[in-house]
């Protein structure tokens, strides 16, 4: 690990240990280091991954431990730069009276900081933080040790407690600050409390652990957000200073208010002077001054102008204004950007948006079709352009000319890759704009359908389920018209997972978005190339998998949508019949004509069995009863379905990545009960990667978590059929010797997939591992009781399922309260039936 070779070579002395375990905790969330266990004590034993024995004598990933006190660097997050000063101008007191109104005694200290698009809200935000702030580096921290000076005395000048920037658009602001929590304040709050008090808990750590006030930014709060966000704002603490920015008008009698108004006319020609040169705005003063009339003194406008007059170095200011001229306001742009839009602009701000439109038209003339591609992409999902792994990969135009799209966005200053948010809202709207009046230059149907590194990058890194209302806005720029059905379908079928991963509120419009995307592919399916009707056999498998696997667990066995019954028996025997029949066993290799749907296979079975196990769960406390419920025959369906699940994954895996299989995969599945024997060598020939594309497990952790999801499914089957062999004085000792070898299989599964997490995209683990918390402490159930010992009493149960959870939430960063209750509940029922056993 180069960081602590680094501190090796510097032969730090020895009050620069005081600051290792701030670097260790740094380094343990971002992935170099695991922690493994923390006592009440402060000890943490953590592993040093992939590490040279620099630092800690013994074998590289020895276990060590380290005195983990809590941290004495104060938090500096910042996520965005500010503009060099001297092109901040016209400012300075709205500076001093946002100052002022934040240190004001006897009232909240909270202002928001309110203007129409474009005015500089976040900029000045910016400033007043970059001003009040002294941020050092992480080597900047280690010099001040070596010259003896404690960090905290070069640290913030008004906020020596530090400082929180968080972006609210785009993101899941209460995981924001559960993150922040975890990274910096080694703190996770208890998820059972509701969300608000989580976060409460989180300012409440902040407060106390470190003296002197401490800033709050939160940018960009919309009026969607807005109640969520009051309600995390930190309640009765004098230390915790609160900036917000938005367009919104708020109760100025709740939160103190700024308005920021447009430049003055003399600030305004300042502004140009700094972004073109005092000379060239002297030599044609007056023009200057037309032109910032035009622009209505807005400093978004102001800027583009500046920036567009620096790329064309030979344009006079008057030739500007002809420009300008002759490419004319377009009327009737405002309501169609107001369309579904969230800038809720008012009427006497169009003259001003109109006239940064134009300069956006003269700066679009000069966009190669890379970037007017890269642009528009990025304004409608609203994603970071440094994420280029998933970017690259979006669509081959854009990979060819990746760099050069880049380049000459950022030439244009319609772009800044350094920001989280790197468009300007106003600017993305300008883009979508141009979308509607020409989709020639970027086709979102193919992007979307053809690249499925794009969709998963949605899926896996949290981005579907905060964006949901972002995805149903860009579906609703297509009509779902025959030459639209691609795009349509996809972004349907988006939607419908979105809901679907939060089925304990939204299983209605999950259905329902899914119903509506398998309702076009019938619609057009007939007259679909032979090339199409693979793609669309696979896309109403995998829609109306999804409905029926939420329909079936449903307790009617059906649900009600738009005044029509769903059932899952007609759903179930729909999908039979599309299912080809290899897909339906394991006892031989499949042949290359069905790998296109070998993971579609896996899903449909992976819902098999999930449905098994809700059908399980119902049955086993009659069965104990005297009733006859099938749980023979239901243990021998769940631990098929789950197994198929299992294999099927693999063999997709094998197809997609074979170097990767064999390198992360291929011994586990052989260590794993039921692999059948022609997987174990085999060596797939006859196809194509084509073959697969249409859906692969484009991220390595996913492929394997889900495969450990399948594991802990049948390692779940036999524990719930456990009551009912004991029952019946049929089992024995190698039943419960192989249910706890699948436990371990899965176990190892998710420590792999924790291994293969893409950094680099800030992929976050799926959300399943929470069903591994009480696994262990169920198994020692049946072996307790199947060796005739005392079982662990309920009290017990319960705490350690609370603490494996907890163990997990702070190894995934990830909270999931559903998982929790369910598992506390689930593990209660399952010790109270073992307990009337006997």
């Amino acid at each position: 690990m180069k960081i602590i070779s680094l501190l090796k070579l510097l032969k730090l002395p020895k009050q620069i240990w005081d600051g290792i375990p701030q670097i260790i905790q740094n380094l343990l969330y971002q992935g170099y280091i695991q922690k493994k266990t923390k006592s009440l004590c402060g000890i943490t034993q953590i592993i040093v991954k992939d590490s040279p024995n620099v630092i800690f004598e013994g074998p590289v990933s020895q276990e060590i431990n380290i005195r983990f006190p809590e941290s004495k660097s104060p938090p500096y997050k910042i996520s965005r730069t500010a503009i060099d000063k001297d092109k901040f101008v016209g400012r300075d007191k709205d500076l001093r009276k946002l100052h002022r109104q934040l240190n004001e005694v006897g009232t909240l200290a909270i202002t928001a900081v309110t203007g129409m698009g474009g005015v500089g809200k976040t900029e000045l935000a910016l400033q007043y933080t970059h001003r009040h702030v002294d941020k050092l580096g992480f080597m900047a921290r280690f010099i001040a040790y070596f010259f003896g000076r404690p960090h905290q005395s070069i640290g913030s000048k008004s906020y020596p407690g530090g400082v929180l920037w968080l972006d609210a658009r785009g993101v899941d602001i209460f995981k924001e600050i559960l993150e922040f929590a975890a990274t910096y304040l080694n703190f996770i709050p208890q998820d059972k409390q509701e969300q608000s008090a989580q976060v409460q808990a989180c300012w409440n750590k902040w407060s106390g652990l470190f003296k002197g006030e401490k800033l709050l930014i939160i940018d960009d709060v919309t009026k969607e957000l807005y109640q969520e966000i009051f309600s995390y704002i930190p309640k009765g603490y004098k230390d915790i200073k609160v900036i917000i920015t938005t367009r919104l008008k708020l109760d100025t009698r709740i939160i103190k208010s700024l308005h920021l108004d447009v430049l003055d006319k003399n600030s305004a020609i300042e502004l140009l002077k700094k972004l073109i040169g005092e000379e060239r705005v002297e030599r044609e003063l007056e023009k200057a001054q037309l032109i910032c009339e035009r622009m209505g003194y807005l400093p978004l406008g102001l800027t583009l102008v500046g920036r567009y007059l620096n790329y064309l170095q030979a344009d006079s200011l008057e030739d500007l204004l002809e420009e300008l001229e002759e490419e004319g306001i377009d009327s009737g742009f405002m309501e169609l950007i107001e369309e579904d839009s969230s800038l809720n602009i008012p009427f006497g701000d169009r003259q001003l948006y109109e006239g940064v439109y134009t300069v956006f038209n003269l700066s679009w003339k000069y966009l190669t079709k890379g970037g007017k591609q890269l642009g528009a992409l990025l304004s409608l999902f609203d994603i970071p352009p440094n994420v280029w792994s998933m970017v690259e990969k979006v669509a081959p135009p854009i990979a060819e000319v990746r760099g050069i799209a880049n380049n000459n966005l950022g030439d244009i200053n319609l772009i800044n890759g350094q920001e989280r948010n790197p468009i300007h809202p106003l600017i993305q709207e300008f883009f979508i704009k141009k979308l509607r009046e020409d989709d020639n230059f970027l086709d979102i149907q193919d992007v979307l359908f053809d690249n499925l590194v794009f969709q998963q990058y949605v899926y896996d890194t949290g981005y579907l389920e905060n964006n949901l209302k972002q995805i149903e806005k860009i579906r609703d720029l297509l009509s779902p018209d025959k030459s639209n059905l691609k795009g349509y379908v996809i972004l349907s079928k988006m939607i419908g997972h979105g809901y679907y991963a939060d089925r304990s509120t939204s299983l209605t419009e999950a259905v329902d978005n899914m119903m509506l995307a398998h309702k076009k592919v019938i619609d057009v399916y007939g007259s679909s190339t032979e090339y199409e009707q693979k793609v669309w056999h696979w896309y109403k498998l995998f829609l109306l998998d999804h409905s029926h696997n939420l329909v079936a667990t449903t307790p009617e066995g059906f649900i009600n949508l738009k005044n029509e019954s769903l059932n899952s028996q007609d759903l179930q025997s729909k999908i039979e019949s599309l299912l080809p029949e290899q897909l339906k066993q394991i006892d031989s290799p499949l042949t290359p004509n069905f790998y296109t749907y070998v993971l579609r296979a896996a899903h449909y079975w992976g819902h098999r069995g999930n449905q098994v196990s809700y059908q399980l769960l119902k049955r086993i406390p009659n069965v104990l009863g005297g009733k006859n419920q099938d749980i023979k025959k239901l243990y021998d369906q769940g631990t098929r379905y789950y197994l198929l699940a299992a294999i099927f994954r693999a063999v997709n895996f094998r197809l997609s990545h074979p170097k990767k299989y064999q390198e992360h995969l291929s011994d586990l599945i052989q260590e794993s009960p039921g692999t059948p024997q022609w997987l174990l060598s085999w060596n797939p020939v006859g196809f194509e990667d084509s073959v697969v594309k249409f859906e692969q497990f484009t991220s390595l952790s996913q492929a394997v978590g889900d495969t450990a999801h399948q594991y802990k499914g049948i390692t779940w089957i036999k524990l719930w059929t456990y009551p009912y062999m004991a029952s019946r004085e049929k089992v024995d000792s190698s039943y419960v010797e192989e249910t706890r070898r699948v436990m371990e299989i899965t176990f190892k599964l998710w420590e792999k997939a924790k291994e293969l997490l893409n950094k680099q995209i800030n992929e976050k683990i799926i959300r399943y591992y929470a069903w591994t918390a009480p696994l262990e402490t169920m198994v020692e159930l049946i072996e307790a009781h199947s060796y005739n010992e005392s079982l662990i009493d309920l009290e017990e149960v319960t705490r350690r399922v609370e603490e494996d959870m907890d163990k997990l939430e702070e190894k995934y960063k990830l909270t999931y309260p559903w998982a929790r209750l369910e598992a506390l509940s689930q593990t209660e029922k399952f010790h109270n039936i073992l307990a009337n056993l006997g």
